[in-house]
């Protein structure tokens, strides 16, 4: 039985790590949901102490995710068109570009958004894009921490 929830576990970690860049899928809260099933499984041996950490870091960390880009935009100077199309541009680049439609998309989503809203400033269509762009890289690589981190303390309690 118990290699059901390692494998079951594992799978979770998998899926979580992909949700750290693909936006639908939340990958902090999978991979939270793998620890969950090594404590209630009675398999492994972590504490509770350490579920509400991961749980409360799970939670924080989704939210945050949503947060940087839109700061990052705005910290580069971008407008709300340029939030707007970061967003509209990270939805496109992943369904007609995957895997890689989450870093372009939403850089040339912004772009476009502030030309659209600036008309011929592309110098500042460029920084807000840039922007756009490191905020989604550090929102993923936010998350890819914690879900790595996770899946340490999985194995580790095993």
């Amino acid at each position: 039985m118990e290699i059901l929830y390692v494998l079951l576990g594992s799978l979770l970690l998998i899926v979580g790590i992909i949700g750290c860049f693909v936006p639908v899928i939340p990958g902090p809260i999978i991979g939270y949901l793998a620890l969950l099933v090594l404590k209630f499984s009675g398999e492994g041996t972590i504490g509770s102490t350490w579920l509400w950490v991961f749980g409360a870091l799970a939670v924080i960390v989704s939210i945050v995710d949503n947060i940087i880009p839109v700061y990052a935009t705005k910290r580069f100077g971008g407008t709300k068109a340029g939030t707007i199309g970061s967003f509209v541009g990270l939805v496109l680049g992943l369904l007609f570009f995957p895997p890689f439609g989450f870093l372009f998309g939403p850089f040339l989503g912004a772009f476009a958004g502030e030309l659209y809203v600036q008309r011929s400033d592309i110098k500042a269509a460029a920084r807000a894009a840039l922007g756009s762009l490191m905020g989604v890289l550090a929102g993923s690589l936010l998350k890819l921490a914690l879900v790595l981190w996770m899946a340490w303390m999985f194995y580790a309690a095993l």
